[in-house]
């Protein structure tokens, strides 16, 4: 079977869309699951293992790192930050701090369709809370990873974080340009 990039993006099958939206910067209500996915990490997570099988081949032995990781990094922002680390537990939608970067974005005379540009900006800047919670404590604490685990956390990264990052950019009218494709083709010419 071959990978189908759908799964391993955020396409918003847990949560039901008309609750992520919030057109004029009000506090937005928590997004509810949905009875068929009603775990969020648990259908990305299986995304990512069926990724690393098909593209690098690794086994699924690796899936208990995938979750092991996932909880050295919720122990380790509980740790620094108390409560405030569940704002990083990427099953939840972040709609608080989503909100706050729309409203931040927008002036007062801004349109609906403006608005909600922003507003996808920001959502896409706030998705992959855990992935970026998984690099900022990989950088801070590398000794409390194991082997298995760094390589489950980069994986996890790669395949949720880059999409969002390209959609914010392309949003905000900023280039995606490849800036590094020469020296990536640079490198496959080696091998």
């Amino acid at each position: 079977m071959a990978f189908n990039v759908n799964c391993a993006i955020c396409v918003f099958k847990g949560f039901r869309l008309d609750e992520r939206r919030n057109p004029k910067g009000l506090p937005r209500e928590p997004a509810t699951k949905s009875a068929s996915h009603p775990d969020r990490r648990t259908e990305k997570e299986a995304c990512v293992r069926h990724w690393a099988r098909q593209t690098l081949g690794r086994s699924t032995v690796m899936g208990d790192s995938y979750d092991s990781v996932s909880e050295k990094v919720a122990v380790i922002f509980r740790e620094l930050a108390g409560e405030r680390s569940k704002a990083l537990d990427g099953s939840v939608l972040p709609a608080a701090i989503t909100s706050a970067i729309t409203a931040a974005q927008v002036n007062e005379n801004a349109g609906e369709k403006e608005i909600l540009r922003k507003d996808e900006i920001a959502f896409h800047l706030t998705d992959w809370n855990s992935d970026a919670a998984f690099l900022v404590a990989l950088h801070l604490f590398p000794e409390r990873f194991t082997p298995a685990q760094i390589p489950a956390g980069i994986d996890l990264f790669l395949v949720h974080v880059p999409s969002h990052v390209i959609a914010a950019a392309r949003l905000s009218g900023n280039s995606t340009d490849d800036i590094f494709a020469d020296a990536e083709k640079d490198l496959t010419d080696l091998s």
